[in-house]
């Protein structure tokens, strides 16, 4: 069923480390935590030989700041899913090249990616992208496939996006048949007081402003065959029994909104209003909340948002915000406790350019490093690495609002270059100085990046007989240097996974390839961290442990 052709184990053998107790073999939490003293205290570089490697091969590039990497990870479905934050301001056409390649590589995993990246309660929820890509293969002799997938649509994501797929005959019929069976189910069920879908939330009206929605609406209105009052009529009742904020909002019915049930956008986009209609009950709420004694949703909002919400509402010298405090809390803890991962997250310049909206890449790097940091455990709970120039330590005190913890984040964003190469210089000196196992290192580095990476310190030239510098030959990537220097001293590598949030506008560049040890995500869900916690050590059998789950057979069986 699936392509046979995936990628091989890497065959290298690990080097031996070092171990000063060999018959030790791993060593307690508190020496994790001593090593991570030690690297506080490393300043001193290192000097390293320049090291005979193969030539080089077309596959090869070179990152915006010089660093050498890879054109392509070698499979057309990593390489997609290592763009998936660059997705969301990305021109069609490049969404759909990306998919196709993906697509003639092997058509049954990526339907399933594709449900993957729909997914908005346990995948990335990017609707735009799933958008593009469905209404290419609509409009390209693939319709039926379509109308198979928009069957999933509510549940994979929103009543709406129906909207795209009513110019083609064979999708418009599909969804005339979903929107009758949908209704009368409904009916049905409000008849005798049970919960219904979340259709008639999403259904456009046909008397909006909008002369678009004005359309969709109206659209509807016929393939319902109804009249537009029997429409607008059928709407009210279902967002009532629905309970719909907004309609309780644009009806100015404030006290009969349950802020314990208010979804999560909404949480986010009107707290202002709700203290501006309805400020004593709604403080009354948020005190609650500080307290422990209220709840607040926060299922499908993404760390980014939260923080760069607290850009807009507040200045840094004012209260902490409770709406936006409790919904962090409530964000789902996908961090597994037994999980060694020490975070790196970029700081420099190029992080400053926009990924989504008024979203920085660096907001989201930071508030991935924060959420991170924030649930893990040992020796790097409330602690991450942000580098630019020279890296630094950022920690937390356990007790520390959001607010709090951005602001430090912030502190030490240098925007200066992409100095990757000395992070773990401080981590390989920070070993061999202090003569350290293996086990006293971290065992996976997840690194927060646009992935524009500064060239090695000697990437383009050394010292000859006389100690004249000349030029010499890029030959190996960045990432494979740094392995080879671990290499050298004995020590292996942690497990490196790269976590892309470029924007659109930049050159991708891969770190590694689909038969690398390592992995390579992207996006702006915390459920990417599923992904990574998997256990999972090549790029490619990450995104298919993912994939190939049950939740994501009906896409493939669009197919048939």
């Amino acid at each position: 069923m699936y392509n046979k052709n995936t990628s091989k184990k890497n065959s290298n053998k690990a080097w031996a480390p070092r171990p000063e107790k060999p018959t030790k073999k791993s060593a307690p939490k508190s020496r994790q935590g001593k090593f991570v003293d030690q690297m506080k205290q490393t300043r001193k570089k290192l000097y390293y030989e320049k090291v005979e490697l193969p030539a080089i091969d077309s596959n090869l590039t070179l990152t915006e700041n010089g660093a050498v990497a890879y054109k392509s990870s070698g499979s057309a479905l990593v390489d997609i899913n290592f763009k998936i934050s660059a997705m969301r301001e990305m021109e069609e056409g490049q969404i759909v090249a990306l998919f196709r390649k993906a697509y003639a590589e092997n058509p049954r995993l990526a339907m399933r990616w594709l449900g993957y990246l729909m997914d908005i309660r346990q995948g990335q929820g990017e609707r735009r992208s799933s958008m593009v890509i469905l209404k290419d293969m609509m409009k390209n002799g693939g319709a039926k496939i379509v109308s198979q997938v928009i069957e999933l649509i509510p549940e994979y994501g929103r009543w709406d996006m129906i909207y795209n797929f009513t110019s083609n005959p064979i999708t418009s019929e599909t969804i005339k048949k979903m929107l009758k069976r949908q209704v009368a189910q409904d009916k049905m069920n409000m008849k005798a007081g049970k919960p219904i879908s979340l259709m008639a939330k999403w259904l456009d009206s046909a008397t909006s402003r909008s002369k678009e929605t004005r359309r969709n609406g109206l659209w509807t209105v016929h393939a319902l065959g109804m009249t537009e009052k029997q429409y607008r009529k059928m709407l009210s009742a279902m967002r009532k029994h629905i309970d719909v904020v907004e309609r309780k909002m644009s009806s100015n019915n404030w006290q009969s909104i349950d802020y314990e049930a208010v979804p999560s956008k909404a949480n986010l986009n009107y707290n202002k209003t709700f203290l501006k209609h309805d400020e004593t009950r709604r403080r009354a709420y948020l005190d609650g909340l500080t307290r422990g004694e209220a709840k607040i949703n926060a299922s499908v909002t993404n760390p980014c948002e939260i923080l760069n919400k607290y850009h807009q509402v507040s200045g840094w010298y004012s209260n902490p915000d409770a709406a936006l405090e409790g919904m962090w809390k409530a964000l789902p803890n996908l961090m597994e406790p037994n999980k060694s991962m020490l975070v790196v997250a970029d700081g420099s310049g190029s992080m400053l350019s926009r990924s989504s909206g008024n979203i920085t890449c660096l907001d989201v790097a930071n508030s991935l490093a924060i959420y991170c940091a924030d649930r893990a455990k040992g020796a790097f709970a409330n602690k991450y690495i942000t580098f630019s120039m020279t890296p630094k330590f950022v920690e937390f005190g356990k007790d520390w609002t959001l607010q709090r913890k951005i602001k430090e984040a912030e502190r030490h964003d240098e925007c200066a270059n992409t100095n990757l190469e000395a992070v773990f210089d401080l981590i390989l000196k920070t070993a061999i100085d202090n003569h350290s196992p293996q086990s006293d290192l971290p065992e996976n580095i997840l690194i927060i990046s646009d992935m524009q990476f500064d060239s090695m310190v000697s990437a383009y030239e050394s010292r000859d007989s006389y100690g004249w510098h000349r030029k010499v030959k890029v030959t190996k990537t960045f990432i494979d240097k740094i392995k080879a220097r671990f290499e050298a001293h004995g020590y292996t590598c942690p497990n490196l996974i790269f976590w892309n949030v470029m924007d659109a506008g930049r050159t991708t560049t891969f770190p590694i390839t689909q038969d690398d040890r390592g992995m390579m995500v992207s996006g702006f869900s915390v459920n990417t961290l599923k992904m990574i916690m998997s256990g999972k050590t090549d790029p490619l059998y990450a995104i298919m442990d993912t994939i190939c789950k049950p939740r994501y057979t009906p896409f493939e069986k669009a197919l048939a």
